[in-house]
């Protein structure tokens, strides 16, 4: 994929990134950035006007992200498990199935 530069606004400064990344995955990501950012800001802002600096923010933003991307990799490598221990208890009752079938068969 070819590199490209993407410009964002976030906090009213403009940031340019660059990527290989498609674009309308690109967007998708700079708006839940976008989206995060502004929670975490107003959050912030409630409960002090003065605690949302543009840096804080922006590192709690990604602080959450952080977190939830290690928890949806914790739960992949549950899923990845299960489906690993389900087929190996599968695949023996999948096996004498064919077989007595092919039996029957012949």
């Amino acid at each position: 994929m070819v590199s490209q530069f993407v410009t964002i606004d976030i906090l009213g400064k403009t940031y340019t990134l660059q990527t290989n990344a498609d674009a309308s995955r690109v967007s998708k990501v700079v708006e839940i950035l976008k989206q995060e950012v502004a929670r975490v800001n107003e959050e912030l802002s409630q409960e002090d006007p003065h605690k949302a600096k543009d840096v804080m923010v922006l590192l709690l933003a990604a602080l959450n992200f952080a977190g939830l991307s290690h928890e949806i990799s914790d739960k992949l490598q549950t899923l990845k498990k299960n489906i690993e221990i389900q087929t190996e208890e599968l695949l023996p009752l999948v096996e004498s199935s064919f077989r007595s079938n092919i039996d029957r068969m012949l």
